[in-house]
């Protein structure tokens, strides 16, 4: 301050940027009492080591996935497969199996919600002459490699007759780059960072580095991240930044990406299985008007062209869908209980026009 009591330029900045972090840390702390933002990833005892795979579900597990938006419980059957065990196979039996990673497998619904049990009840009324299951096979924070090993660990076992690839254009890619074979391990059911490959992920953007610590740390971000992003989608401004809002990869793990599809279902094959590509996105590519395809639908189209295998573009279909704004958690990002309707029915349209079941 000067001689005339007048503050100095330095130090109404400093008074501003003192009233901001005040600010701030008062907001971290009712966040924190009131209305708290950060929970556990993956509720305690749900997963346990695997050699071939690096992790797989609990069988067996019961317990509660808590977000800002929702609670739901969870149960794996003792096949290690989300909800019931698989009914045994008859000579009427057609078995699809759905791989994936936290959409397919289904955070944010209830068991009897997913699309896996949607699915096997529109096919089952479809096809009452045959017994109609579908298998959950997928698990949270699985990529194509994951998808892939997992299917060459159990798909002897499983004897499915059509496998689903769900693909996710958000992280599929530049997560196959560190497989959880490479560095997944588990202490108490709960995912850690196997000693000695803390740079398994070093590959990744900087920028979601830095947003999942955020994210993971402190309230306030996790709020603030949360309800930004969604406006900024609504308000279409994404438009203007599609590899941030919704992928970034490079022409490596694209092409890794496409190896793995084409591996993945010439091992389905080889169990005498059908193959159908499911390409999905997160929100963002489905409520803003008007359909822009993401570059990751090229890898999954030129794959699937390479493997002769049959592909659907899920973010195309669900734009359309008049009730798209309500397939979403708007913070949280996974399907509700709406969007895994809407996955089934697409899926069981797919199915009815691959001609691959009939009624006995």
């Amino acid at each position: 301050m000067n001689d005339a009591g007048v503050l100095t330029w330095k130090q109404k900045l400093l008074l501003v940027v003192g009233g901001v972090i005040a600010a701030c840390v008062i907001a971290e702390l009712g966040l924190r009492i009131i209305r708290p933002q950060i929970f556990e990833l993956h509720p305690p005892g749900m997963y346990q080591a695997d050699s071939e795979i690096g992790y797989v579900l609990t069988p067996g597990f019961d317990g509660f996935v808590t977000r800002a938006e929702f609670r739901h419980r969870v149960t794996t059957g003792q096949a290690g497969l989300r909800g019931d065990d698989p009914r045994p196979r008859q000579n009427d039996s057609y078995r699809v199996l759905i791989l994936g990673d936290s959409m397919a497998w289904g955070f944010g619904v209830e068991d009897g919600q997913t699309a896996a049990v949607q699915l096997e009840a529109l096919l089952a009324a479809e096809y009452p002459g045959r017994d109609i299951q579908v298998l959950n096979g997928a698990v949270p924070g699985y990529g194509t490699a994951d998808e892939l090993a997992f299917l060459n660990a159990r798909g002897d076992e499983l004897r499915p007759d059509l496998v689903v690839v769900q693909f996710f254009s958000i992280n599929d890619l530049y997560e196959n780059v560190a497989p959880a074979s490479e560095w997944a391990d588990v202490s108490n059911g709960m995912l850690i960072m196997r000693e000695g490959t803390d740079t398994a992920f070093s590959g990744l953007p900087q920028w979601i580095d830095i947003k999942v610590w955020l994210k993971s740390n402190s309230h306030l971000a996790a709020f603030l991240f949360d309800r930004i992003g969604y406006v900024t989608m609504r308000a279409g401004i994404v438009d203007t930044a599609p590899a941030l809002a919704d992928e970034d990869f490079s022409e490596e793990e694209a092409a890794l990406g496409s190896q793995l599809l084409i591996e993945l279902t010439q091992t389905a094959r080889g169990l005498g299985a059908d193959v159908l590509l499911l390409y999905t996105t997160g929100q963002s590519a489905v409520i803003r008007d008007g359909y822009t395809p993401l570059p990751s639908l090229n890898v999954v189209r030129e794959a699937a062209n390479a493997a002769q295998a049959a592909w659907v573009d899920a973010a195309a279909v669900l734009q359309q869908r008049p009730d798209r704004l309500e397939l979403y958690y708007p913070l949280d990002g996974h399907w509700t209980a709406a969007g895994h309707r809407a996955i089934a029915e697409l899926l069981a349209q797919e199915i009815r026009a691959m001609g691959l079941i009939a009624n006995s």
